[in-house]
């Protein structure tokens, strides 16, 4: 995008994005055995669909839409579409039980439910007299539910599936006028806290993206990949804030650190749940050959509060000592084979010597196992991973496979500041 953005909220900058990039490769998803391409334009026109069939459901500016699913690419759409008509979105992760779920519903006072499938719908219908601001519920993944696919309209107790909502009338046109049009200090997400909601206005949501997107160092040309759940609407709107300002790719793959997803994609940057470093360290230990020499390199390479937040991403695993060592030596070696007559024998313990030391700085540095554990894992290009806790061993092996860990405590949050860096 040439020029700097005039836009005021993420449904803004997605009109202008798919006004001057409308080819370009928003976000892959993986479905079906095959990796699915959208564009920006197509971005807008799946939102824009979404935001006029909420709009057909009755949904006025600064109601709240809850959003439950499993599935990035259906919250990335849906949040859009939500906004875009001044909606205000309520994140929810689909792993909490029933009464939570119904709960945070109630406090925030929720008017839609965008439902990922069946077992979410289940929590929310099994109760629906609990809360009874919730009008509709919409239902993505409708297996099981067959009667919904033949539904153009919602059933007696308002439930209809996705794509009769995106197929229901409507002016997506009418959404991108709105969407560009927003007040900046409008309210676009809500957050149960307890028993209490917070809330958000799309400015906040904005200042939220830059600064995490600025300390990542997000650029067009990066992949972005969300690893599991990602419940938490600060974790969407860096998802979304990075790849709409600065025309990075999001990439929905299958979950867990060994999927074809990962491997396929070697995104520069993984927002990451905690289980999901976890899962890579279990799959790693499982590794015997490798997994005694990164539990070394993890006891000796831990996690350190103290780390500068400028060595995020400088990618440094050979310090400068040893880098400056291992060229001194080769450079005296190499003097001396030019310089001095010597026999064949002396020239082969010189030159064993040289490997020997460039051997030791790889070894100490990490990257005589990193490198094919990191492509092993489809790290290889990984700049950073972005979690919301603290990760302790698992963190500690990330970062004896060179890969920067930036984590984010919950009470900071809110800022979108990094707490804890490691390289």
């Amino acid at each position: 995008m040439s020029g700097v953005s005039t836009a005021t909220s993420l449904p803004a900058l997605l009109v202008e994005r798919a006004r001057t990039n409308a080819a370009d490769v928003a976000y892959r998803w993986f479905g079906h055995g095959i990796w699915n391409e959208v564009t920006w334009e197509g971005l807008r026109d799946k939102a824009g669909a979404i935001g006029a069939g909420l709009q057909h459901l009755g949904v006025r500016v600064g109601e709240v839409v809850a959003i439950v699913t499993t599935e990035g690419e259906e919250w990335f759409t849906a949040e859009l579409g939500a906004l875009g008509i001044g909606a205000v979105v309520l994140g929810l992760d689909p792993s909490v039980g029933e009464s939570t779920l119904r709960s945070a519903l109630r406090i925030a006072g929720a008017v839609v439910v965008i439902a990922g499938d069946q077992e979410q719908y289940d929590k929310i219908q099994d109760d629906r007299a609990s809360v009874p601001s919730v009008r509709h519920i919409v239902v993505c993944a409708s297996r099981g539910m067959r009667y919904l696919n033949h539904l153009d309209e919602p059933d007696e107790h308002g439930v209809i599936g996705l794509a009769q909502l995106v197929a229901a009338p409507g002016n997506p046109t009418q959404w991108e006028a709105q969407a560009h049009s927003l007040n900046a200090d409008a309210l676009a997400q809500s957050v149960v806290m307890g028993d209490r909601v917070e809330q958000r206005t799309h400015r906040d949501v904005l200042l939220h993206c830059e600064t995490v997107m600025t300390a990542l160092v997000v650029t067009a040309h990066d992949a972005l990949a969300p690893q599991g759940s990602l419940a938490d609407p600060l974790e969407h709107a860096l998802a979304m804030g990075g790849a709409l300002s600065r025309g990075a790719s999001l990439h929905f793959g299958p979950a867990g650190p060994t999927s074809v997803g990962v491997r396929h994609v070697q995104p520069h940057i993984v927002l990451a749940t905690p289980a999901w470093a976890d899962s890579l360290a279990a799959d790693v230990g499982r590794q015997r050959a490798a997994s005694r020499g990164i539990k070394r390199l993890a006891l000796d390479r831990g996690l350190s509060r103290r780390e500068p937040s400028a060595q995020l991403h400088n990618g440094r695993s050979i310090s400068p000592t040893l880098v400056a060592g291992v060229v001194a030596t080769v450079a005296a070696a190499s003097w001396l084979l030019l310089s001095v007559k010597v026999n064949d024998v002396l020239r082969m313990v010189v030159l064993a010597l040289i490997m020997a030391a460039v051997g030791v700085a790889l070894a100490l540095s990490g990257r005589g196992v990193a490198g094919p554990l990191r492509r092993r894992y489809g790290l290889s290009r990984c700049r950073a991973v972005v979690t919301t806790e603290a990760l302790g061993t698992s963190g500690q092996l990330l970062g004896a496979l060179d890969v920067p860990v930036m984590v984010m405590s919950s009470p900071l949050m809110n800022r979108a500041l990094a707490t804890e860096v490691s390289v």
